[in-house]
Parts: C-alpha cells; structure tokens; sequence
C-alpha cells in the first residue's frame, strides 16, 4: 500500500486493528519497502559504493598518465623541431592529440567486451534485473577520451605555444 508520511505511527494502528479483524491469531507486522530494501540489498549498495570510488580512483590515476605522456621533453623537441620545419600550431595539436588518443582507444575496446562481460554476470542472481546495453560502455569510453584529450590539452597548448628555438637550442 501507498502511505502518506503524514502520520504513519497512526497508519499502522490502523492497519493492525484491520488486520486483527480477519486475523485476530496472527501477528501484524509492518514495515517499509525502503527499509527491507535497504536491508535486503545492503551488501549490492556497499559494492557499488566501492565501485564508485575505485572508478574515481582509476580515472584520475589514467588523467594523470596523459598529463605525464604529455609531457615528456622529447614531446618538447620533437614540437619545436616541427615547428621549425613549417608545421602549424594546428597541425602539432592535432598529431600530438592523436598520437595520445590511440592508447585511449585500445584500452576502450578491450574494456567493452570485457565489462559488458563482468556486467551481465554481477547481474544475473537478481531476478529483477536491467538489460546491459553495448553502447552505454562505448559512452564511456567516448567519455575517457574525452577526458584523456582534456588533460593532454593543456601540456600541449604549452608545448606548441612555446618558442621552438627555446626546445632546441640544446641541440
């Protein structure tokens, strides 16, 4: 039954003595749905809380990996070198930002079958259960490389803006 939070002390008293009238030698007991669903799915609420945070987790550590690829001083030389020969800040951007995508990429399509895999098998004890979509993990990996390309940007932008005689002039 659907219950107004108004007064629910007064709802089950009524409910009780209801009850008590077609069964007067059972006990009434009631309860919440949230509150068996709560308890009936604590361990599930528990693992995607740990899900959560080691996705986070994982995100940043892989946003940090490009900010590390992104800056390697060979990156820097090799810019002030194409820079030098004519290329346009564009078109550095451009190779530089596809040369960091491609990694992002194959881990995207080794992760998909594999999670989708995971999924469908975490799933399956519920009886009640959602259908996993393919194109959700693909979401998210468009979301990685999204993310991954945002934080090369920057080290990038850097890079080609710098002035190429200032990369080279070791050499």
């Amino acid at each position: 039954m659907r219950v107004s939070a108004h007064n629910p002390k007064v709802f089950f008293e009524e409910m009780e003595d209801i009850f008590k009238s077609y069964q007067p030698d059972r006990e009434f007991i009631g309860t919440y749905l949230a509150d068996d669903l709560q308890y009936n799915y604590s361990e599930e609420m528990r693992m995607g809380d740990l899900l959560d945070t080691t996705a986070l987790v994982g995100a940043v550590i892989a946003c940090l990996g490009m900010f590390g690829l992104a800056l390697f001083e060979r990156r820097v030389k090799e810019v002030g070198i194409r820079r030098v020969l004519g290329a346009s800040a564009r078109q550095v951007i451009g190779r530089l930002l596809r040369e960091l995508s491609v990694p992002v990429i194959i881990a995207a399509l080794v992760a998909v079958p594999v999670s989708y895999r995971i999924g469908q098998t975490l799933l399956e004890p519920f009886a009640y259960r959602v259908t996993l979509d393919v194109w959700v993990f693909f979401v998210g990996g468009a979301i990685a490389l999204v993310l991954a390309n945002l934080t090369a940007m920057s080290q990038v932008l850097r890079v080609t803006r710098a002035n190429p005689v200032e990369a080279l002039r070791a050499e």
